[in-house]
Formats: C-alpha cells, sequence, structure tokens
C-alpha cells in the first residue's frame, strides 16, 4: 500500500473480505500505524486461500483518513483462474430445410478454479468468430464446475454448412488455457423439394 497523497496518514485499518464490499463486516483488518507521504508498506494477511471469488482489501476501510481521493482504496486479487469449454453443441432440427429457423443449443462449462463473470459467446459462420460475430450472448457468471446452456437461432443456408463458436470472445477472462474456447459445428441442410 502507497500514500500517493500529501500529508501523513495516522492510525487507520486495512481490510480483508471476501465480498465486493470491505467497507461492510470485513473478515479480517490490520492496524497501520502510521504512513508518511510517498512511503509505501506491506500489510499482512494469513489465512488459508479458499474464496473462489478471491479477495477484496480496502485501505482506511472505516473513512477515518481525510483523503484527496476515495476511489482508489479497494483492490481485488483473484487466486484462481477460470477454464472454459465448450462442452457440447446441438441444433434443432437436427436435418433443417433450406430456409428453416435452427435452434443451436451450447452447452458450455468452467473446468478451472475460478469464477468466470460477464463474458460473451459468439457464434458465426466463419472460422474467425471473435471479429463480427452473426450473434453473441453475454453470462453473467458461470463459477467452477458449472454448466450453461446459450442458444441462438439462425435460418439455414446452403451457404453456411459450417458455425463456429467462440467462449469469451472479448477476451474479459483470465483463463489457465485459452486455447480451447472455439468449437466448429455443422449441418446437414435437406432440399426444401
Amino acid at each position: 500500500m502507497r500514500n500517493d497523497g500529501d500529508g501523513e496518514a495516522h492510525t487507520f485499518k486495512v481490510a480483508l473480505d471476501e465480498d465486493s464490499h470491505p467497507d461492510n463486516l470485513p473478515v479480517d483488518t490490520r492496524t497501520v500505524s502510521r504512513l508518511k507521504p510517498g512511503q509505501t508498506i506491506t500489510v499482512n494477511f494469513n489465512r488459508k486461500a479458499d474464496s473462489p471469488q478471491g479477495y477484496w482489501f480496502m485501505a482506511d476501510f472505516n473513512h477515518v483518513i481525510g483523503e484527496s481521493r476515495e476511489d482508489n482504496n479497494t483492490h481485488h486479487s483473484v487466486l484462481w483462474e477460470a477454464d472454459l469449454i465448450v462442452e457440447k453443441v446441438t441444433n434443432e432440427p437436427e436435418e433443417p430445410k433450406i430456409g428453416q429457423v435452427v435452434t443451436w443449443e451450447v452447452l458450455i462449462r468452467n473446468d478451472g478454479r475460478g469464477n468466470a463473470r460477464d463474458f460473451h459467446v459468439a457464434f458465426d459462420s466463419d472460422p474467425d468468430p471473435a471479429v463480427d460475430p452473426l450473434q453473441t450472448r453475454l453470462v453473467g457468471l458461470l463459477g467452477p464446475g458449472e454448466k450453461k446452456s446459450v442458444q441462438f437461432n439462425r435460418k439455414s443456408s446452403a451457404d453456411e454448412p459450417d458455425y463456429w463458436i467462440l467462449i469469451d470472445s472479448r477476451d474479459a477472462v483470465s483463463e489457465t488455457n485459452e486455447n480451447n474456447n472455439v468449437k466448429r459445428t455443422g449441418i446437414s441442410i435437406t432440399d426444401p423439394g
């Protein structure tokens, strides 16, 4: 922790918490007796690292020090990363006629030990689904070991025999393996006549 202000900070507390509100009933605190302008110190918390959401730290969590900026006192640290994988892709109907709407269901899973938050799943008709995909879906949260389905609807076309699904298409989630997020799938189209 560093004091970027011009004044000395006397006797304040640093909070550790397992949710995003370290100023409200933190799980642990440490007292810092003095922090001079420009000074950097280390505050240690000894505990078992078992929070899958990570930990939030907050300097002066009970707001006893007057500061020039109050918006830079919190830091979030994630200890584990997610690993997002396309487990399965199904389409209904399985053999559509040209022009028939097909529902694509994509089952995704998180094989990592960390949460995956606010990531997009892209659906595209070319092998680069990160660039200008046909459709995207936002997934708010996928915890460790969890699975979730997302759906896409698209009219079948003889010009689009294959599709690509890309998890975390905007690269928002830090993962243990970034090379297993794409799956190619295709359909058998029947003649409408």
